[in-house]
């Protein structure tokens, strides 16, 4: 029973500080690898799917790749299953920072303390809360697992922790990038501890090196700032931004009103208390706040060039060296006199009040946001029951809103293809340029207009975290605005622009249409001066059997162009528009051919075949 409570007490503590956690759904990031299923189609898929790079460059073939491969198809949208899997993982890590820790001091009472601060961190609730971010998690327990199996090994040479040992790191490059400072950990503390056993830790950089090198030189980054590399005089500050974050809740402000000034002055005495601390430890010969502070400046190294990119999760396991630091010094303040034990208990205290605030909060603040996203995707989703296929158009959808619910596109997860902001909303909101920028969510007012007009699109307004359908209010604004009454573009091979196409057209076919001898368009005429009218379609081979066809174009019964066609394949022309037609509220198109054809089983002609007309 005792020894149970030794290893059920940090994630007991865990699980009632991020239990809002467990009621939350999917957030940002996690949409893009949900989504990663729909990548596979068939088996000749897989390879692509698991070991093409993303992103960054990135291939993590466990904690990403075959993650969702597996989980998405068995729990679907259903988060609870994956959060399991994060808390399960996380409780793994937190028994063998226990083990660790007692291990290095000697001390279960230290081991218990160390998993005890790491769980109460603020910080981890990015990790417990973002699938996406699994890889902080799984990458921390292959670490965790082959340092513990080491020191098994340095201690009873056995061959079987040596195995795991190798086992445990090698897993961890297919969990995350910064597995492959492990060596370094082990070397720093055989050079502190088992100077006898130094040379064994060589080995381990071989994979380092090999896998330092074959991203470095095969696998293709993305460009852009987001994730630039730099080293300058802003690394100093990144530094101290992780460092605070890992004393304790630096952020406090965010939660508490006027806190962030007590918060930093809390983890002033507590970094000042532990620098004290450190060297007393030291100059008696103990080394063992050494290693603490080389495995935090060893596993926070990497993404210190990253100033563009700087987050809390990214201190997940390097945080852990404080909290064994810090735990060990609570040991030590705890046995020496009254002075010291009433300042350790005076600063415990607090840190814990500063921490378990932060970690409550932040673990709301997810499991809030991820609810309202979830009202708007399966809102939507709910809606597309009643209109198949149609077009939504989203209103007052905020920044934090855009950024976690809509810019990874979970609506492709739900089936719905035609999302897209209100016209005008693409302005209020700042998007991502590598995942297609706001243009990749705008409409435009006629587009919006016609989609409504045809039945085939909805408006619906955020509010609150419900949906409500506004198309009515929302047509009458449009119907108000002139951009959106004008028709500058038809798809004559979409069924919703007939009204626009004259009698004589046949039935869209296959995205197309065919034409008799003549038709005719109705578009809105031209706002300025130069701008032209552009068309597109098909001439099939019977066509032009005969020889060249000529297609003639007039507008308002002026002619403006004809296009000559030699060969059968798809055209494109573009006219003038004469000055008459400027500022034309209807304007009819007609096209004439030169040639019609009529097969042999059908009475009608047929001309010719066409896509698009626009006028820019």
């Amino acid at each position: 029973m005792k020894r149970a409570a030794l290893f059920a007490a940090a994630p007991a503590l865990c699980l009632l500080l991020f239990r809002p956690v467990l009621s939350s759904w999917f957030l940002g990031d996690d949409f893009a690898w949900l989504g990663k299923p729909l990548e596979v189609q068939g088996w000749r898929d897989l390879p692509h799917a698991i070991f093409a790079p993303e992103a960054q460059g990135t291939v993590r073939v466990l904690s990403e790749r075959l993650f969702f491969l597996i989980f998405t198809p068995l729990f679907g949208l259903n988060a609870l299953p994956y959060r399991g899997i994060e808390f399960a993982t996380f409780f793994a890590c937190l028994a063998l920072a226990n083990l660790i820790l007692a291990k290095l001091t000697g001390s279960r009472a230290a081991g218990l303390i160390g998993a005890i601060l790491w769980a109460a961190s603020a910080n981890l609730a990015y990790p417990l809360a973002r699938v996406s971010a699994y890889n902080q998690l799984l990458y921390s327990l292959c670490l965790l697992l082959a340092f513990y199996a080491r020191l098994n090994w340095l201690e009873s040479g056995r061959r079987k922790w040596r195995i795991t040992e190798w086992t445990a790191y090698l897993a961890g490059f297919g969990a995350l990038e910064v597995a492959a400072m492990y060596p370094l950990i082990a070397a720093l503390h055989a050079w502190l501890f088992a100077r006898n056993r130094l040379k064994s830790a060589f080995p381990l950089f071989l994979p380092a090196a090999a896998f330092a090198a074959a991203d470095y030189f095969f696998i293709p980054k993305t460009a852009g700032e987001y994730y630039a590399v730099s080293v300058d005089r802003r690394l100093p500050k990144t530094f101290l931004r992780y460092l605070s974050w890992s004393l304790g809740p630096a952020d406090l402000g965010r939660w508490v009103p006027h806190g962030r000034w007590p918060a930093m002055a809390g983890l002033s005495l507590i970094a000042f208390a532990l620098l004290v601390f450190s060297l007393n430890r030291v100059r008696r010969g103990d080394f063992l706040p050494l290693f603490f502070l080389g495995w935090f400046l060893i596993l926070i190294a990497p993404v210190l060039p990253l100033p563009n990119h700087v987050f809390d999760y990214y201190v997940t396991l390097p945080e852990l060296g404080l909290a064994w630091l810090g735990a060990w010094a609570i040991v030590a303040g705890m046995r020496a006199g009254a002075a010291l034990r009433g300042i350790t208990i005076f600063l415990v205290a607090a840190w814990f009040a500063g921490s378990a605030l932060a970690a409550g909060e932040s673990a709301r603040w997810f499991r809030d946001h991820s609810r309202a996203v979830r009202s708007l995707v399966l809102g939507l989703r709910d809606a597309a029951q009643d209109s198949p296929g149609a077009a939504y158009f989203l209103v007052d959808v905020d920044q934090t809103l855009f950024q976690l619910g809509v810019e990874d596109n979970p609506f492709r997860l739900v089936g719905l293809q035609r999302v897209y902001l209100f016209p005008g909303e693409e302005t209020k909101i700042q998007a991502r340029p590598e995942l297609g920028g706001a243009a990749r969510w705008a409409s435009s007012p006629q587009a919006a207009l016609h989609a409504i007009q045809q039945g085939r699109g909805r408006v619906f307004r955020v509010s609150n975290g419900q949906l409500r359908d506004m198309t009515i209010a929302y047509e009458a604004v449009l119907l108000a605005d002139p951009r959106a009454t004008r028709i500058d573009f038809i798809d004559a091979g979409d069924p919703s622009y007939a009204d626009r196409l004259g009698p004589t057209w046949y039935r869209a076919e296959a995205g197309m249409r065919w034409m008799p001898g003549s038709a005719t368009v109705r578009l809105s005429g031209p706002t300025a001066p130069g701008q032209k009218l552009y068309v597109t379609g098909y001439v099939p081979p019977a066509i032009v059997a005969g020889g060249p066809v000529t297609l003639a174009f007039s507008a308002a019964g002026e002619k403006i162009g004809e296009g000559k066609i030699s060969r059968d394949g798809p055209f494109a022309f573009d006219f003038p528009l004469p000055s008459s037609t400027i500022g034309k509220r209807d304007l009819e198109i007609a096209i004439q051919t030169s040639r019609v054809v009529r097969p042999a089983a059908d009475p009608r002609d047929f001309g010719a075949v066409f896509g698009t007309f626009a006028i820019r």
